[in-house]
């Protein structure tokens, strides 16, 4: 079966919260200049559950153990991810958002830009950029913990934030 126009431009917006939606009145005002909400979906995942007031409660998705700094985090995006790829509205775009993001421009302009390629969007700088970014000496030491299982010429600092395509995803 075809997929409609609006199947085949769907975005996913993925919310990583501590508790609740921080700004869920403006993202609700987001969506509902929408027209059609066809177009997007939203996925919350909340360190704390807590009942949302603008969006409907299937789309929290059950929370896994997470700590700053510490893979549960990237157990959370996994786990946003999988919601979003088992929902029939077959996204072409997945929107990862921390809870204290806000839309500053409108539905429309945000998708027409995340779909008008079929490309990921992802911040990577280089390793001597961390300690610059993040105030430390090196990230180095991190990196040879791994015990050489992954070479360091792999790595790559990047923002928790990012746009994934489907074929990405």
């Amino acid at each position: 079966m075809r997929r409609t126009a609006d199947e085949e431009t769907a975005i996913a917006f993925l919310f990583l919260t501590y508790k609740g939606l921080p700004h869920e009145t403006l993202w609700r005002a987001f969506f509902d200049a929408s027209p059609n909400s066809a177009l997007y979906g939203v996925f919350v995942h909340q360190k704390t559950e807590q009942t949302l007031q603008c969006f409907p409660a299937d789309c929290n998705i059950p929370p896994v153990p997470t700590q700053y700094g510490c893979m549960g985090i990237v157990d959370a995006e996994i786990a946003l991810l999988k919601a979003a790829l088992a929902d029939d509205r077959g996204f072409c775009k997945f929107v990862l958002c921390c809870g204290s993001c806000v839309p500053l421009k409108p539905f429309g302009h945000i998708h027409n830009v995340l779909t008008r390629d079929d490309c990921s969007h992802l911040a990577d700088f280089p390793e001597p950029a961390w300690a610059v970014r993040r105030g430390v000496p090196s990230f180095s030491g991190r990196l040879t913990a791994l015990d050489g299982t992954v070479p360091t010429r792999c790595f790559a600092k990047t923002s928790q934030w990012w746009v994934l395509n489907r074929r990405v995803a």
